[in-house]
């Protein structure tokens, strides 16, 4: 799901504003026991600079981390993160979702704050 609305903008940026992140030396291992998992997800929030370029990503599977350069690095206190996504997934199940009507909401874009990723491109 993507957003374009300032108060989750906002509340996003300042999760990273002050989060620290730490050299998290079992990502190596971490992928290589991935290797044959079938059928789960990661998790990620990218924010996106004016131009609609990749600012920052950062991914949860074991933990939230970001990848440098293929070098990984986990946040050091994720908790507030991890509510906050918590949070926006379960607004935006609520808005995306209809009740008795289907799996997606009838209600044009424009009068939405969460957007497939189709939608947003």
């Amino acid at each position: 799901m993507c957003s374009s609305d300032s108060s989750v903008v906002k509340q996003a940026r300042e999760l990273f504003e002050n989060a620290t992140f730490t050299y998290w030396g079992g990502y190596g291992a971490y992928v290589e026991s991935m290797r044959d998992v079938v059928g789960c997800h990661e998790t990620s929030l990218t924010l996106l600079d004016a131009e609609g370029c990749s600012f920052i990503e950062v991914c949860h599977a074991d933990r939230w981390y970001v990848l440098l350069d293929g070098v990984a690095y986990s946040m050091d206190d994720a908790a507030a993160l991890d509510d906050a996504v918590e949070g926006w997934i379960g607004d935006a199940c609520e808005e995306m979702s209809c009740v008795g009507g289907g799996p997606w909401c009838s209600t044009p874009a424009s009068g939405r704050r969460w957007y497939s990723e189709d939608e947003y491109h």
